[in-house]
This record gives C-alpha cells, structure tokens and sequence, in this order.
C-alpha cells in the first residue's frame, strides 16, 4: 500500500497524492502477483538478506524547499517484519553533504511500520524530510530491520548497504 509518511511524528497520513497513486497501482496491478521474485531478489534472499531495496530517491525541493523521501522495500524472507528504519542524507550536485535550513541535521531517520509480510513490498514517501533548495540526490546510509520476533539486522555503511539495495540503483551522490 503507498502510503505517505510523517518524519516528525512518525506515523502514516494519507494524502490525496497518496490516494491517486493507490488507485492507479491497484487498477495496474491486476493479475499482478507480489510474490514473484526476480533472480535478484532471490540471490538477496538466498545470500541470507531478509530484505530488497526496490525504490530509493528525492523528489526536487517544492516552493518552500521541502523535499520529499521516496523508500519501498520487498521481504524477500520467511518472516514478518515490525519496523524497517532507514537513515538517509541529502547531497547537493556537487556531492556535498547537505542539512536541513530548519532541522539543521543532515541524516534523516524514516521509520517504515509493518507487519510486513513475506514477499510483500512496503514504503511509501516521507514528505519534507529537509528543507532545502540546494538538495538533489539522496544516499541511504543505514538500514535496520526489526522482525516480529524480535530479532533485528542492521546494514550500516556503502559497502553493507550495497547488499540490499537493488543493482540499478546506484545510492552514490559522488559527481565524477
């Protein structure tokens, strides 16, 4: 389900955007099964990596500066998860690392909430998370996941990360 994200409070609102692109995904995915996995997820799955990053990018900053955190994640293991919690920074087109003009923090922490079922994909967008003209790319610096059991697995740096984040997207903001 998409779903928007408040950053500050951290709880799930819909949006009327929300809503437009709910319909659409339910009226396109017809037919559609959630459960198949593509040879990529499977080797994620088979390399022991409960989940894959399907999703990760910002939207350009709106009027005011603020720009929007785009996430989805796919279980690719037997359990349900509780809580996927992911830490992004913001980057400007230089590759410098940016902060917020009001939160004057750089990280932003996104907490996605389950139960997230097996081979079920979940994210959703977390409006404002900075605000910010100068920012445009994202890196997803860490993620944690907390399973219903209570057991948690966390990727905590590029290389970690790497391991979960879908081949074709990059999660780099280096200009080269």
């Amino acid at each position: 389900m998409l779903l928007s994200f408040s950053v500050l409070k951290g709880t799930k609102m819909m949006t009327k955007k929300s809503l437009v692109v709910l319909s659409l995904l339910v009226v396109g995915a017809c037919g559609a099964s959630s459960s198949v996995f593509t040879p990529e997820y499977e080797a994620v799955a088979q390399a022991g990596h409960p989940i894959v990053v399907t999703n990760l990018y910002a939207s350009p900053p709106n009027s005011a500066g603020g720009v929007d955190v785009t996430i989805y994640s796919k279980n690719v293991s037997a359990k349900r998860i509780k809580y996927i919690r992911y830490t992004v920074e913001p980057y400007n087109a230089v590759g410098d690392k940016q902060t917020g003009t009001i939160s004057r923090r750089s990280a932003a922490k996104l907490r996605d909430v389950g139960p997230i079922e097996p081979s079920k994909f979940e994210g959703g967008t977390w409006e404002n998370s900075w605000y910010n003209n100068s920012i445009t790319c994202i890196r997803l610096s860490k993620v944690q996941i907390e399973f219903m059991d209570g057991l948690k697995r966390t990727y905590s740096g590029q290389d970690s990360v790497r391991r979960i984040v879908r081949s074709d997207i990059s999660n780099s903001c280096r200009v080269q």
